[in-house]
């Protein structure tokens, strides 16, 4: 899957369609950290937040996001996404509650949850309707 996700987020930065994908970043020793990806050949170092166990590293990219296109409101940024990030997107959208982040600024990238995972949270809809 990552790798999948990897080749779509490289489309759409030589498209320019995006000046960059906000993700989880492998940072070594067994750490992820949230990084705006700006060129494809950082995205070796994508990172879906499962290091040990499915989603045991996970950070709210949604609202690194709104800070990020609060700072630079005339840039488009890809976001990965999971089932629940992209409802928690489509609601700050809906809602207008973050300002400016809005459907024309944000291309959401997404992948399901594995279903031990989705079980565990209780999930009934784990994957989003933006699947790489």
């Amino acid at each position: 899957m990552k790798d999948k996700i990897a080749e779509k987020v490289k489309e759409l930065l030589a498209s320019g369609k995006i000046a960059g994908f906000l993700a989880l970043r492998d940072e070594g020793q067994g750490k992820v950290a949230p990084y705006l990806f700006s060129d494809a050949a950082e995205l070796a170092q994508l990172n879906l937040g499962d290091c040990n166990a499915p989603g045991d590293a996970r950070y709210p990219l949604i609202k690194v996001l709104a800070r990020l296109a609060a700072a630079r409101p005339q840039e488009t940024f890809g976001v990965l996404v999971r089932g629940c990030d992209e409802r928690a997107l489509k609601r700050l959208i809906n809602d207008d509650r973050v300002h400016p982040l809005n459907n024309r600024k944000v291309v959401a990238v997404g992948f399901s949850c594995p279903p031990e995972l989705a079980e565990a949270c209780q999930c009934a809809k784990p994957w989003p309707d933006a699947l790489a």
